[in-house]
């Protein structure tokens, strides 16, 4: 069996056993479930939770890569929420604390990365006195409204809040006036 093969397995054994209870999160009962031997596991994870977030950042990550480059960021925010609501049982559960950590740095890049590339794309934007080929102002923005975003996501988690497109609102009521058109276009 290849390693790739293995890592899949691991992985869709980790969520079923994690969407009924956290308790049978041990490395036996993934072995079990997916049908590879300890060696595998530990060739592919450190632990049960490492291996957890690794396949939830993952699923979401594959989502979010799906997402064509002129989608609205409203869009790009359902994709993420929807995955969260998914999963909200584990999100929510016992291990929420080591899950929030590992969700918190999937969002962040991809959020910060989206924020940046539009920027960059749409140097018009920038606010003022940002230059469009001040790489550090980009970034720094950027990962500023990204990690307002990842506030917003961990207080949406935490109060077990299903509302998405009520989310969604939020997040574009607070978005940066110069961020508009990144939640509006269709270029």
């Amino acid at each position: 069996m290849s390693d790739h093969t293995v890592v899949v397995k691991l992985r869709q054994a980790v969520l079923e056993l994690a969407s009924t209870s956290s308790e049978g999160l041990t490395i036996s009962a993934i072995c079990a479930a997916a049908g590879v031997s300890r060696t595998d596991f530990h060739s592919a994870a450190a632990n049960p939770i490492q291996l957890l977030g690794e396949a939830l950042s993952d699923e979401l990550l594959s989502q979010l890569a799906q997402a064509h480059d002129d989608m609205p960021q409203g869009d790009r925010l359902r994709i993420s929420l929807n995955h969260v609501s998914r999963w909200s049982a584990i999100y929510q559960g016992p291990l929420h604390h080591e899950l929030i950590a590992s969700l918190q740095k999937t969002l962040f890049a991809a959020l910060r990365s989206t924020n940046v590339e539009f920027m960059a794309s749409h140097p018009e934007i920038l606010p003022a006195g940002v230059r469009a080929d001040d790489e550090f102002a980009i970034t720094f923005i950027a990962s500023h409204m990204a990690g307002a975003s990842i506030a917003a996501f961990a207080h949406w988690i935490e109060e077990g809040d299903d509302d998405i497109e009520r989310a969604i609102e939020l997040f574009r009521a607070l978005a940066p006036r110069h961020m508009a058109p990144l939640w509006n276009r269709t270029d």
